[in-house]
């Protein structure tokens, strides 16, 4: 079970690194020129656009973080991983920053399951995600995997963006995961 500090915590955290626009989502769509995945983005962008949104709303609600000691790194993480998503999703490589914003979409199903726990205790309407399904999402993702290097490019990406959502770890834990992976990619997808 979240206490009200792990809850201003974990929502303060998931908002710096996926509260702004454009995120991992808007920038793959710049980066992506398939035609597989176009309507799979138009999805995913509009979704995201609401859970962003959705988000803040919980940030607001849940308060301020809660006080850290001087020695405490987790601001300078966070900025940092904020700064690695920016990186990875505007990434030249073909295949890198889509594949990114495949990991976020398949893990944000279950944060959202998460993040609507949360809404419940700090009183904010959750209304029902928009997202693209895990299915579609995976489907998209087997499509896009047509060579060896677009599968290693998605990977990439993937991995590297699930560990920003996996950095919760304590949180999901107390939380009562809904099987949410230990370690990045575990669980959700398996990028062949």
């Amino acid at each position: 079970m979240l206490s009200g500090a792990d809850i201003a915590d974990i929502v303060h955290f998931l908002c710096v690194l996926h509260g702004r626009h454009p995120g991992v989502i808007d920038h793959a769509a710049t980066k992506t020129v398939d035609d597989a995945a176009r309507e799979w983005l138009i999805q995913a962008t509009d979704g995201f656009a609401a859970e962003r949104a959705f988000l803040t709303k919980l940030t607001v609600a849940a308060g301020p973080i809660s006080g850290v000691s001087l020695d405490d790194q987790s601001n300078a993480a966070v900025l940092g991983q904020r700064k690695a998503l920016d990186m990875l999703s505007q990434s030249e490589r073909a295949g890198c920053a889509i594949g990114a914003a495949i990991a976020l979409v398949a893990d944000w199903h279950c944060v959202r399951n998460i993040l609507e726990q949360i809404a419940l205790r700090v009183g904010v309407e959750a209304r029902a995600s928009i997202l693209p399904s895990v299915a579609a999402t995976t489907e998209l993702n087997s499509l896009l995997a047509n060579t060896p290097a677009l599968e290693r490019a998605l990977n990439f990406g993937a991995s590297n963006c699930s560990t920003s959502i996996a950095g919760c770890g304590n949180f999901w834990k107390r939380a009562g995961t809904c099987g949410f992976p230990d370690k990045p990619g575990g669980g959700f997808r398996k990028i062949n």
